[in-house]
């Protein structure tokens, strides 16, 4: 299973990523900013070696060296717009609940994050 990761913080990149490997042993690539990741989403599609799963955070820049704002919905309506029909899982330090994708996760010290995330990827294997 292929997953890209929608994260511009490294340490909760890093968390998903061993969480991930660890239990089931995929391949994590990371964008740190929208146009990044969606460069890498039509390269994928355009070389026949689609993602699976797309993680993202609700706030991450557009553009490198922008400042964060609200991409994680630009990134579901660019999905969306291009019909790539990849599923999302929200993994966010809020609990967004957004409709129209996998599920959604609260990364929070104070939450078993890591066995939502888990189960959330269990179902698509």
């Amino acid at each position: 299973m292929k997953i890209l990761n929608f994260e511009d913080n490294v340490f909760k990149y890093h968390d998903i990523c061993k969480v991930l490997k660890d239990e089931l042993s995929v391949t994590v690539d990371q964008a740190s900013n929208l146009e990044k990741g969606v460069e890498m989403l039509q390269k994928a599609y355009d070389e026949g070696r689609s993602y699976d799963l797309i993680i993202t955070d609700m706030w991450f820049p557009v553009r490198f060296g922008e400042k964060p704002e609200q991409s994680g919905e630009l990134l579901i309506k660019t999905l969306e717009k291009r019909q790539l029909n990849i599923p999302v899982i929200m993994c966010s330090s809020i609990n967004y609940q957004i409709p129209g994708i996998l599920g959604s996760v609260h990364y929070s010290e104070n939450e078993n994050w890591e066995i939502q995330l888990i189960q959330m990827v269990k179902k698509l294997k």
